[in-house]
């Protein structure tokens, strides 16, 4: 034992009450992990709406338009096979086109995600409180579950009423720890230690993966660029727009 026994306390209530202070420690490390991972992922959000509406949404437009290139050529030529398979991988890229634009939330503001910090401390207070690996039954965790989806949810979103209205409503819940023996108790924080350590390790490799995404990597770029005084996003808008213009000419004339 890392401590002295106190007056009256077992072996067994000095070990349960490393363990517990070990938890402890490790819940607290875990809400960071939560949070930076709900704020990237927030963020990450953010960038791939904005870059939907503001460059996506114009290569479906050059899709769509270069569809109608390719079909009106293989009208022409039905018995072309190189002909008709140009249109049906021209009708595949402006169906995903379409789809991606499709998943831009016009409602969400063209801005980073930036989380204010009483935001964070919110999500982290009931991160602590009502994580799933924090429950002691299979219907707890069910219950934590649906609560972290929820709180989750409301803090990608900067939703912070929501939040708020989360916290009135959570807490008043009743404590769900009951007056189980040491050695039950000591058993339980041995297994809730193991489950933390486990979300720790996933939460890792989650957000090794975000950094390696392909939005990840384009943000950085973004990022470099304003850095240097530069839009990115209105650099790759002119380029498709110019696209856009010549397939339209390309298109009149072969409707001519």
């Amino acid at each position: 034992m890392s401590h002295e026994l106190t007056q009256h306390q077992t072996p067994e209530q000095a070990e349960l009450e490393e363990k517990q202070k070990l938890l402890d420690g490790l819940e607290a490390e875990l809400a960071d992990r939560e949070l930076e991972l709900a704020t990237l992922r927030g963020e990450l959000g953010a960038f791939e709406n904005e870059y939907i509406q503001r460059v996506v949404t114009k290569y479906a437009i050059l899709d769509d338009l270069n569809l109608q290139i390719e079909e009106l050529l293989a009208a022409r030529s039905p018995d072309d096979a190189q002909r008709q398979e140009s249109a049906t991988r021209a009708r595949e890229q402006a169906n995903e086109s379409a789809e991606t634009s499709g998943r831009a939330d016009p409602r969400r503001p063209l801005e980073p995600f930036t989380p204010p910090k009483s935001l964070k401390d919110l999500y982290k207070k009931l991160a602590k409180k009502f994580h799933p690996d924090k429950a002691d039954s299979p219907e707890q965790k069910a219950r934590y579950t649906e609560i972290f989806k929820e709180i989750n949810r409301a803090y990608e979103d900067g939703d912070e009423e929501r939040m708020m209205e989360l916290e009135r409503e959570l807490a008043n819940s009743p404590d769900e720890v009951t007056g189980d023996s040491v050695a039950e108790q000591l058993v339980r924080t041995i297994r809730k230690i193991a489950q933390v350590r486990t979300r720790i390790d996933a939460i890792a490799v989650v957000t090794a993966e975000l950094s390696e995404s392909e939005f990840f990597q384009l943000r950085a770029r973004v990022r470099e660029a304003k850095d240097s005084g530069r839009d990115l996003f209105a650099e790759m808008a002119a380029e498709v727009d110019a696209e856009i213009e010549a397939a339209r000419v390309r298109l009149n004339e072969l409707a001519a």
